[in-house]
Formats: structure tokens, C-alpha cells, sequence
């Protein structure tokens, strides 16, 4: 079973309806990042979104189950993708001005988790601290992975699919 987490530090997905990763100094290397992310998840894989601990996240979402998600095996550019306001906003510009998300993968498929929303660590357990403190794309035990997986769904509606997006393709990973 391949079930991961994906720690987010934005939470909107009729704006921001991608899974991305930020770059640290090229922003071409943002197409390796997410690109990777998406292999580990494969076709058939799901990422459970947890709110991130990071300064950006909004104190509601920190350490929260807000859904899951599958994807499409396709790299976008984000830009092209989400909502445009979001991407001259504060919250992902980076210190020199760059955007810091350029590519993604847009999702497939998504619950979304319903007020109040619940603590991480009831679908996550430990696997979500200790050595995986600081990673952002953590694979959940097959043990764990049930459980996240039966705790989202007993947290959210009926699953929304979503088509792969008009503009902004790159590939196919």
C-alpha cells in the first residue's frame, strides 16, 4: 500500500488544487523535487494533507488532517495552474522575490476533511514526528496507512475528481 503524507503549509483547494514542493536554489530543480514526490505516490498512491508546524501555515491548519488526495501523473507549471493571485502573494514569494513553487502535480482525486478538524496524530500516529519531523513527503507504514485512511474517511463527504488542467503542461512523469 503506498499512502504518504504530505505536509502542506497552504490549504485551499478550490485555489490551489496541486500538490507542489519549493525549490532551495534553482528553480528548475523544483521539477526534479515534485516530480520524485510523484513517483513515490504513483498512480494508485494517496497522500494524506496534514498542515505543516512551518511559519507560513495558518495557526487552524498546523498539525490538522485536512484531507487526501490522488493525483495526476503530470507536471505542470504551477503558475498556470492555481488561483493568479496566489502567486504574487506573500505567502509563495521567497525572500528574493522568485516564486517558490514553479511546477506541480495537480490532483485527481480529494476528500476533504470537515470541521472541526482533527488532530494529525489520530490518522498519522508517531510517523509524523521524530526522525520525520522535518520531512515534507513521509510513506506511512502499511499498519498506519490504514488507519489514516479510515480516519480521513470517516472525517470528510464524498470524494471530488478533478480533470488535469487545460494549460500549463510540461510532461508526463
Amino acid at each position: 500500500m503506498r499512502v504518504f503524507i504530505a505536509k502542506i503549509d497552504f490549504f485551499d483547494p478550490n485555489r490551489w488544487p496541486v500538490l507542489s514542493a519549493p525549490y532551495t536554489v534553482n528553480p528548475e530543480s523544483g521539477q526534479d523535487n515534485i516530480s520524485d514526490v510523484a513517483r513515490q505516490l504513483g498512480e494508485d498512491g494517496l497522500a494524506i494533507l496534514v498542515g505543516s508546524q512551518g511559519v507560513r501555515t495558518a495557526y487552524r491548519h498546523k498539525r490538522k488532517l485536512l484531507g487526501m488526495i490522488k493525483c495526476h501523473m503530470l507536471l505542470y507549471r504551477t503558475r498556470e495552474v492555481v488561483d493568479p493571485e496566489l502567486v504574487t502573494s506573500r505567502h509563495f514569494t521567497r525572500a528574493d522575490g522568485a516564486f517558490r513553487m514553479p511546477y506541480c502535480i495537480p490532483f485527481s482525486r480529494f476528500w476533504e476533511c470537515q470541521p472541526p478538524l482533527q488532530n494529525a496524530s489520530l490518522a498519522c500516529g508517531d510517523e509524523l514526528v521524530g526522525q520525520n519531523r522535518r520531512a515534507f513527503f513521509i510513506k506511512l507504514s502499511d499498519r498506519q496507512a490504514a488507519k489514516a485512511i479510515e480516519t480521513v474517511l470517516g472525517h470528510s463527504g464524498p470524494p471530488r475528481d478533478f480533470p488535469p488542467p487545460g494549460s500549463g503542461f510540461v510532461r508526463d512523469i
